[in-house]
């Protein structure tokens, strides 16, 4: 299930440049993928998801938000996307009965999971991880792998 191009690492100096790194990271995944995300908070995590999503399926970037209160934001188009915020979640027991679990496998779309190291346990193999690093203001590392 490797790719044979991962991990690879990316360097971001502004918030347009995390938008494009999640534009480039819609060339590779596919339909059916899992995409968790791991950072601080102010990492650039919805940042770079703005990007994806709207590549993906052409979501307007300003209307792609995290769904923090919600849990879950969901963007049809041609390939949907279902987006959570799994900030406020306990752990992964928490998340399976609240029966978000079926997100883990999308059949018609790709799932991205902010905060996704509240539910390690329950993430499948070949899910893309994503950590994104502050290391100033504005500039950060952003390291792409796979499970």
């Amino acid at each position: 299930m490797s790719d044979p191009e991962l991990p690879f690492e990316s360097f971001s100096a502004s918030a347009e440049e995390t938008r494009l790194c999640g534009r480039n990271l819609a060339s590779k995944v596919k339909k059916g993928e899992l995409i968790a995300f791991v950072g601080d908070l102010g990492a650039g995590k919805t940042t770079l998801i703005k990007g994806l999503v709207s590549a993906l399926n052409g979501t307007d970037e300003k209307q792609v938000t995290s769904p923090t209160f919600t849990y879950l934001n969901i963007y049809p188009g041609k390939i949907n996307v279902y987006h959570f915020d799994l900030y406020r979640i306990q752990d992964a027991d928490h998340f399976a009965g609240m029966g978000f679990d079926e997100y883990l496998h999308p059949l018609d779309g790709i799932t991205l999971v902010e905060w996704s190291e509240k539910i390690t346990s329950l993430l499948p193999a070949g899910t893309w991880m994503v950590h994104l690093l502050s290391l100033s203001e504005n500039n950060r590392k952003i390291a792409f792998l796979k499970l």
